[in-house]
């Protein structure tokens, strides 16, 4: 059997387990499903992935791209059938990925293109009380076995779905589905939609939220103890975490080690830029300014739309000096849902759609602008967008030649490690507009860098939430609630937040090691090339590919 045909085998459990993603990717197929969060479920797709396994363990093939395939599909396994042992569907009570998020980010994203899709829709909405509810039975049995959740997780998610309760009916996501054709049934389909939204749809978000409330929330772990080193389990579910948002064999204490060396560094940076953009040689001064002063914080949510787009334009502009490949597809900017924005992070990026329906999105979080920094704006903007993830999730979608489960899925170290790479790509390119902004790149790495302190300080070493929040508040110049808002997301994502410096790191070392090899030869667009069109790939896989390279 060809590893293609292994590779796409793998993909459908996938899609089968999740169909969502089906629809969010524009595939066909999967618009009227939900999905199936039980354990029995579950067990049944461990037996099959597991024999999946056995079956890509015995295939060795020759073709580097297949020996590439091969070795991601035993890894994604593996990682697969650790969230199993784990628990990971018990404890994802979460704002970020918990059930009621994602249903209403996809809601906010799809469009129907025909009748029998927007009806398959209908028909998917109509199951959302039985889907949450499984969701609802495996976060309180994983509460009352010991793997509980954390208290301010808990309370988030009640505050997101009390916020969409309490929603305007007319403005719901669901109701608001947009249809991509013309449609003379549209308005009675409308009308339906209401309907499931008004008996189905809100009373189980109601019954979801009333659920966590009363069953899981009084076994929730408090702000003392939000790690998962407090659980079952807990150490050994964390050092799997790192191992699968890594792809490396570093332990806890030497990323932990690692975040506090960069850190250093990153200081004696604020006082060098700080002191041609602010007068300022002091890193901690620096920081309080940046953090402090009004004229550098946004006025509106109109001002930061405008000033994502501008850095989007000018990165459109250079790129084709750094890079022979980029995206066909265009990214827009688009500000997080309402109800979803208290709880959401600074900024996120959902990539096109396969049936061209959808560009990429880049999602900025608008919520409080007058808490929001100007200086690190851009930075952001070049992660998140051009030439970051628009590139390295939009160039792979549009790859042709290797498996879906390659062209779409995500490995967190390469993506968010490319997407942190580009912002100190974009001072070479010279995309930043002032010493300020360029500031505002020194403080996201100061944040990439607190997290590789932070998340192993809270899951490793014990850290209660207040001392994870004072490290940033010391070390990095985002807003106090932002940085309560981030540490809560390292508490409920455990291990992935390391992934970007790790990741970053690991680029520039092998761009460097290609450079040194290869000395004039040494071409950036090639290297990019290599970056962007394998898809993401663990860093071992990389680091073989710039090897081939080199010898080449």
């Amino acid at each position: 059997m060809s590893m293609d045909t292994l590779a796409e085998e793998y993909w459908l459990l996938g899609l089968e387990a999740s169909p969502m993603v089906a629809t969010l990717y524009g595939l066909p197929g999967y618009d009227d499903k939900m999905g199936d969060p039980s354990v029995e479920f579950e067990l049944t797709l461990d037996a099959k992935l597991s024999d999946l396994s056995k079956r890509v363990e015995a295939n060795t093939p020759t073709e580097t791209q297949d020996k590439i395939t091969r070795q991601m599909l035993l890894e994604a396994i593996v990682n697969d059938l650790n969230g199993s042992k784990f628990d990971t569907v018990g404890m994802m009570v979460s704002p970020l990925t918990g059930p009621h998020s994602g249903l209403l980010l996809v809601a906010a994203q799809v469009a129907a293109s025909s009748a029998e899709q927007a009806a398959d829709f209908l028909t998917r909405y109509r199951k959302v009380g039985d889907w949450l509810g499984s969701f609802a039975d495996r976060h309180i049995a994983s509460a009352k076995r010991g793997r509980t959740h954390t208290a301010v997780n808990v309370q988030h998610v009640l505050d997101q779905v009390d916020g969409y309760l309490a929603s305007d009916l007319e403005l719901d996501p669901f109701i608001n589905t947009a249809l991509s054709f013309e449609w003379d049934g549209e308005d009675e389909w409308r009308a339906e939609l209401k309907d499931v939204v008004t008996k189905v749809v809100r009373p189980a978000m109601k019954a979801y939220r009333d659920r966590l409330e009363a069953e899981a929330l009084p076994f929730a772990r408090g702000d003392n103890e939000p790690g998962l080193l407090h659980i079952p389990d807990g150490v050994e579910n964390y050092a799997a975490l790192l191992a699968q948002h890594t792809t490396t064999d570093l332990r806890a204490d030497q990323i932990h080690e690692i975040g506090l060396e960069m850190m250093e560094k990153l200081h004696r940076e604020f006082g060098r830029i700080g002191e041609t953009a602010l007068g300022l040689s002091e890193a901690a001064k620096v920081i309080d300014r940046l953090r402090t002063d009004p004229d550098l914080k946004f006025d509106s949510a109109e001002e930061m739309v405008a000033t994502a787009e501008g850095a989007i334009l000018r990165a459109e502009a250079a790129v084709r000096d750094w890079f022979n490949v980029y995206p066909e597809a265009k990214c827009a900017v688009q500000e997080v849902e309402p109800e979803l924005a208290p709880s959401m992070p600074p900024a996120y990026y959902f990539p096109p759609s396969q049936d061209g329906s959808r560009g990429g999105t880049y999602f900025l979080n608008t919520y409080l602008p007058e808490t929001r920094g100007r200086f690190d704006a851009e930075a952001i903007a070049f992660h998140e967008a051009v030439p970051g993830h628009h590139f390295d999730r939009s160039v792979s979608g549009e790859l042709t030649g290797i498996p879906m489960f390659r062209k779409l899925g995500s490995v967190t170290v390469f993506t968010e490690g490319w997407g942190l790479y580009s912002e100190r790509l974009a001072d070479e390119m010279g995309l930043y507009s002032s010493e300020i902004s360029r500031l505002g790149m020194v403080s996201a790495d100061a944040w990439r860098a607190g997290r590789l302190v932070v998340d192993t300080g809270i899951h490793a070493k014990g850290w209660t939430r207040q001392r994870a929040i004072d490290y940033l508040v010391a070390n990095v110049p985002i807003a106090e609630g932002v940085i309560a808002q981030e540490v809560d997301r390292y508490i409920s994502m455990p291990g992935q937040a390391v992934s970007y410096m790790i990741g970053r790191r690991a680029l520039d070392a092998q761009r460097k090691r290609a450079k040194d090899a290869l000395g004039d030869d040494f071409d950036i667009k090639h290297f990019h090339d290599i970056a962007l069109t394998n898809g993401a790939v663990p860093l071992r896989i990389f680091e073989d590919l710039i090897t081939d390279w080199i010898g080449a």
